[in-house]
């Protein structure tokens, strides 16, 4: 199975074109299916998900008070995948002002409380719209 769910990755590419880009914090084996359709590029900090796959481009940024310590401009992105870093560290960290909040926003383990709160966080930003598939919550 993968982490996001292969019926939240065809709802993406049925959403959006070809070639687009997603930035997804964490990475594993659903990013390399998203690369056969999307450009990805993954922050993440385990350097055992480092270059895993060749068509991803990887950004290493090492967990600091419980969030991605990111010290490098982020890529210009069309889709922003928050399923990272792992549950066992609180997604409540995150730093809200890194990000383009008015993209399409992927949040997974919305089961969690912090990540159902992101994504309420998020969906009030303005007028925007969402879906749930399981435990990931899409908001466009």
């Amino acid at each position: 199975m993968y982490a996001l769910g292969l019926d939240v990755i065809d709802h993406l590419k049925n959403t959006h074109n070809k070639g687009q880009v997603i930035l997804e914090l964490g990475s594993g084996f659903g990013s390399f299916v998203l690369s056969e359709w999307f450009d990805v590029y993954c922050i993440e900090h385990n350097k055992k998900w480092m270059y895993k796959y060749d068509n991803i481009i990887y950004y290493y940024a090492p967990l600091k008070n419980n969030w991605y310590d990111i010290t490098f401009e982020l890529p210009n992105y069309n889709i922003l995948i928050i399923d990272g870093p792992p549950g066992s560290y609180s997604r409540g960290f995150i730093q809200k002002d890194l990000f383009n909040w008015n993209k399409t926003i992927v949040i997974d383990d919305v089961h969690r409380l912090n990540e159902l709160a992101l994504a309420d966080w998020v969906i009030k930003q303005g007028d925007r719209t969402f879906i749930q598939i399981n435990r990931t919550i899409i908001i466009s």
